[in-house]
């Protein structure tokens, strides 16, 4: 008897998606609806001129190995991202948006913007930012920092925050985002490793060129000196004694040069504060150290006053450090609540993209 032969080809795995829309929501549920949808990422208000038409918003997301990309149209509205939100959130990531259509005005890395239809910029989400944004319809992709700064070797980070779409490298991109993500819904998840490695590595290309009249990028022996440096910062944040002199002795650098590899960053001094503050405020949000007071973090990191740590603290953060451990904890129970079903799956995969750093630099350590 001849052996049967099936013929039908496994079934293919795709991209994982997630949806969200207002589309059947009463009208006064709708905006509530969306706010708690982004509200993973942006604190929402609607826009200053009132509504006559029910807001509508939609978005299309989908996971890819150190990357989430997404579909996102929603009508005129105010998205801020404040120091308290950075703060508790755990995000620690940069944000893409080609915007299709409307366009937007803000303020975000310390500088005004204004983007068109067809105009790409890049959000670090460890920074403030808010906008003002008209009904638009975007592309978004959301790269975690340590995958992006992995794409730029021989740079000391971005160096570009906004693309004109009209035109070079801008359009060139936008061209790309538009392609990739009309090919998602069909992709297979066998595929979407390489593409996430060429989009970030697209996205690390493009904002890595500097478009505006500016000191010249560092080469690369700068940069691998700098690294070593900020490697050695790290291993001695708690040292009070942790001071320009001491860093030049120690790694054979003169004054001059070490100044010139940290005016970027503001200078060494604020370099050092700026980590030791960030030490802190882990240590502070972490509920395995509930059990120490504010003082003795403070003193942990290299501080030598309760005042003088609670000033740096609430000028970097904007709130006290009470108020930074309280809200800390409180946001991780939310999100170990949201992880057991309680928000949708893409704000969930913005915090599995945190992990999957994590993870990853964890292992490289082994």
């Amino acid at each position: 008897m001849a052996a049967r032969i099936n013929t039908g080809a496994p079934a293919m795995r795709q991209v994982p998606s997630d949806t969200f829309s207002t589309a059947g929501l009463a009208d006064r549920d709708r905006f509530d609806a969306w706010r708690d949808s982004i509200s993973v990422i942006f604190d929402v208000l609607p826009a200053d001129r009132p509504r006559r038409e029910p807001f509508n918003a939609s978005l299309s997301a989908y996971l890819m190995p150190d990357l989430m990309v997404a579909r996102v149209a929603f009508d005129a509205q105010r998205f801020d991202r404040p120091r308290r939100r950075i703060a508790t959130d755990g995000l620690d990531h940069y944000l893409v948006q080609l915007y299709a259509t409307g366009g937007l005005v803000g303020r975000a890395a310390g500088r005004d913007r204004m983007l068109q239809a067809g105009d790409i910029q890049i959000l670090d989400l460890a920074q403030p930012s808010e906008t003002l944004a008209m009904a638009s319809e975007t592309f978004a992709i959301v790269v975690p920092r340590r995958a992006l700064q992995a794409a730029l070797p021989a740079r000391s980070g971005v160096q570009t925050w906004v693309l004109r779409g009209d035109h070079g490298v801008g359009a060139l991109l936008s061209d790309y985002v538009k392609s990739m993500m009309t090919r998602l819904e069909t992709m297979p998840a066998r595929d979407s490793g390489l593409v996430a490695q060429v989009t970030t590595t697209l996205i690390a290309t493009y904002f890595g060129v500097r478009t505006e009249v500016a000191p010249p990028v560092r080469d690369e022996l700068d940069t691998l000196t700098l690294d070593r440096v900020k490697r050695h910062i790290e291993d001695r944040l708690a040292d009070n004694d942790l001071a320009p002199d001491r860093l030049c002795r120690e790694l054979r650098l003169s004054r001059s040069a070490l100044y010139r590899l940290f005016e970027p960053s503001g200078g060494i001094a604020r370099y050092i504060k700026g980590r030791r503050l960030a030490r802190a405020f882990a240590t502070l949000t972490n509920p395995r150290h509930a059990h120490q007071r504010i003082i003795e973090i403070a003193l942990d990191w290299g501080f030598s006053s309760d005042a003088q740590f609670s000033r740096a603290f609430r000028s970097a953060y904007g709130m006290p450090p009470r108020d930074a451990r309280h809200e800390g904890h409180a946001a991780l129970m939310r999100r170990e609540s949201d992880d057991d079903g309680g928000s949708g799956r893409y704000a969930q995969w913005l915090r599995l993209l945190g992990r999957q750093a994590a993870d990853a630099a964890n292992h490289a350590l082994v």
